[in-house]
């Protein structure tokens, strides 16, 4: 498994669709660099992993709405 030495997490709300890409870097702002990469949605698509999909879409919402409240 790696080891991130200063995980970011960058959140991408879609337009015009309800979901979010969840990119994962090493101290970097360009989702290219992504190291983990999710597509989140809020209802899952009947696999096994779909738990975590639909976690991680309301961790990203999360993160986003406590990011907009504590911008300068």
């Amino acid at each position: 498994m790696m080891q991130l030495n200063k995980p970011k997490v960058l959140i991408h709300k879609r337009q015009h669709h309800d979901s979010y890409v969840i990119a994962i870097t090493d101290d970097s702002d360009d989702f290219h660099d992504g190291l983990l990469i999710v597509s989140a949605e809020p209802n899952g698509r009947g696999e096994d992993d779909d738990i975590w999909v639909v976690a991680a879409y309301y961790m990203a919402a999360e993160l986003e709405k406590y990011r907009g409240e504590h911008e300068s």
